[in-house]
């Protein structure tokens, strides 16, 4: 699929919904099946890092709380619930080092999966 296609099917979607539109996608693809079925394993990890990596993104990064420093806070745009007040959350400095950590070792996870993958499309089939 042409990227361009790809980002108007999935470019408007959360992170969880693209990566399992991604999954859907390369499942398609014979070359793909084995690669789907581990990105299907990493997705559960994938949204327990998305969580704070979202509020370093999106978020306005805020300073820290005063009562304890290990804490960053973010002004995320967000609703406090059943008021008019915006929301901001405290996220732990190292949640914010684990997630940063593994959003890097996972990017290039996918990168050498992606190479592998492209090789083997572009492999003309033995006679």
């Amino acid at each position: 699929m042409p990227l361009h296609e790809a980002a108007d099917e999935i470019g408007k979607q959360n992170g969880s919904a693209k990566l399992a539109e991604v999954i859907k996608i390369i499942s398609q693809v014979e070359a793909g099946k084995n690669f789907a079925k581990l990105l299907r394993k990493h997705k559960k990890t994938y949204e327990k890092y998305s969580k704070p990596r979202n509020k370093i993104a999106h978020g306005h990064c805020a300073g820290y709380l005063l009562c304890d420093e290990n804490y960053v806070v973010f002004a995320v745009f967000e609703r406090v619930a059943g008021s008019e007040n915006m929301a901001a959350d405290a996220v732990p400095v190292e949640e914010m080092e684990r997630a940063t950590k593994w959003g890097g070792m996972f990017a290039a996870w996918i990168m050498n999966l992606l190479s592998g993958l492209e090789t083997r499309s572009n492999t003309p089939p033995k006679a």
